[in-house]
């Protein structure tokens, strides 16, 4: 992809069947996961404004038996937001290790288990006295199993937060955020009119700030996230490249479930008679978990708390979409999504800004997506 008279390359790799008879492998840069997993994803975001494209350098180790799996990736990030394995908030080396082992061939249940570790080298802050050039460790280890049943589906995951981290000045903590995510729905087909899938998921990934003295950092940290939903919401993230993080100066700008409370429903449709279309409608809501510390610092202040009035709802979104698929690797979609403020965003710029009032953020989007 050419970006500023340069070329990036995004996948470069080969891969080695069966080595020792056991485990394909593969080594270069690649893309990992799958869009919209809650901890690592690497690869093109798709509902990211800007298009950001992330990829691993390092290496892959897949064993495949007839009923269970197991992957193993051991690599350094690198992203147009996350260059060379360097992280471009503290500006350590990263380097990221992952375990995953699952079941398979199950018509109904499908279950995995997984560790990551994210290590950042050199991490502590110059005032931790005596622990400067050690690193940070953060380790994920989490569950997630799906099931469907006729037209009947779902899934729930869970995942913790193990480790030390060294970023706050006074002493190193302890990671020890937590998430869960459930989702589920039924499609049903009604005959001669079209297939219809309502859907409803639920998202709580806890969240405490992370100061000098407290001795725990709860706030939910994942990898690589990938979860950003709504059409406004999740296109405006902090991991947006062009720096257009939607409410970023208020500390709203999504990051998965990263100290969030998110919940959504909705309902899509094929009519039988354009089976090719695909319309939906959704509703989701946007809350903290807990009030971050020093919030609306863009006024240099660490009051937030007192001044969001104790109010934790960011805000409510409406998305309206309609998708044409013209072939298995051709599609054309097009978004209305409306977002309300909540109190949180209310308060805070009542007060910044001597009474005047947020308004509605409206987004109208065309996407086409091309696969080959």
């Amino acid at each position: 992809i050419p970006r500023r008279n340069n070329v990036v390359l995004d996948q470069a790799y080969f891969k080695i069947d069966k080595v020792f008879g056991l485990i394909d492998t593969t080594v270069g840069r690649m893309f990992f996961g799958e869009p919209g997993d809650l901890i690592a994803y690497f690869g093109p975001k798709y509902d990211e404004y800007g298009f950001n494209v992330t990829a691993i350098d390092g290496g892959r180790f897949d064993w495949t038996g007839e009923k269970a799996y197991a992957t193993a990736v051991m690599f350094e990030p690198d992203a147009n937001a996350n260059a060379g394995g360097v992280d471009p908030m503290t500006g350590a080396r990263v380097d990221v290790r992952g375990f995953i082992v699952g079941n398979k061939g199950h018509e109904n249940i499908e279950a995995k288990v997984y560790v990551w570790n994210m290590m950042r080298h050199g991490d502590s802050v110059s005032s931790n006295f005596g622990a400067e050039n050690k690193n940070s460790n953060l380790y994920v280890p989490g569950l997630k199993v799906k099931a469907k049943f006729g037209g009947v589906y779902g899934s729930v995951e869970y995942a913790q937060n193990l480790g030390e981290d060294r970023t706050v000045v006074g002493g190193a903590t302890n990671f020890k955020g937590r998430a869960v995510l459930v989702d589920g729905g039924m499609k049903a087909d009604v005959e001669g009119i079209g297939n219809f899938n309502p859907w409803a998921q639920f998202g709580l990934g806890t969240g405490r700030a992370n100061f000098a003295g407290y001795g725990a950092n709860e706030t939910f940290q994942a990898i690589a996230t990938d979860y950003h939903p709504g059409a406004i919401y999740g296109r405006f993230n902090a991991n947006n490249p062009t720096g257009i993080n939607f409410g970023g100066t208020m500390g709203t700008a999504g990051n998965g479930l990263q100290n969030r409370v998110i919940w959504g429903l909705g309902v899509k449709a094929t009519p039988s008679a354009l089976n090719k279309l695909t319309a939906g409608v959704a509703y989701y809501d946007f809350r903290f978990h807990r009030l971050p510390y020093g919030a609306g610092q863009d006024l240099g202040r660490a009051d937030g708390m007192a001044r969001s009035a104790g109010n934790r709802h960011i805000g409510s979104e409406l998305d309206v979409t309609a998708e044409w698929k013209h072939s298995e690797n051709v599609s054309l979609k097009g978004t209305f999504g409306n977002f309300q403020p909540g109190g949180y965003i209310k308060n805070i710029v009542n007060q910044n800004r001597l009474g005047n009032h947020p308004s509605a953020a409206m987004l109208g989007a065309f996407d086409v997506s091309v696969k080959f």
